[in-house]
């Protein structure tokens, strides 16, 4: 992602940032993580939707833990709105490709000095 928000590649533009992140989090299987508030700005919106949860059970009762998704119209347009571009993608490789050769030219090579591993019991 580039480092600046680019508007015109926001998922789901007019949002609050409240809102993208919630649905960051919805959209890569984790709990939205918001306030009441902001969930039911996100359920109104269709935007995600109750999944059920589970009922669990403690000292105290039982208890329902929700979850959510994301319908799958909503969530192919957060994927591409928050995946690469191909010259970012392209320009992330390099910048990978460069920090793994300088990584490999300043790690020296380590070998076993003769040690023989140890055999386990058995």
């Amino acid at each position: 992602m580039p480092c600046k928000s680019d508007p015109d590649r926001l998922p789901h533009r007019g949002r609050t940032s409240a809102e993208r992140r919630a649905l960051d989090r919805v959209g890569c299987g984790e709990p939205p993580s918001c306030s009441p508030k902001t969930l039911k700005a996100l359920l109104d919106a269709g935007l995600i939707v109750d999944a059920g949860g589970e009922i669990r059970r403690d000292a105290l009762g039982a208890y329902r833990v929700p979850s959510y998704g994301m319908p799958l119209p909503v969530h192919y347009q957060w994927c591409s709105a928050v995946a690469f571009t191909d010259e970012e993608m392209e320009a992330f490789e390099a910048e990978m490709s460069a920090s793994h050769d300088r990584l490999a030219r300043a790690r020296p090579r380590v070998g076993n000095f003769g040690i023989k591993p140890v055999q386990q019991a058995r």
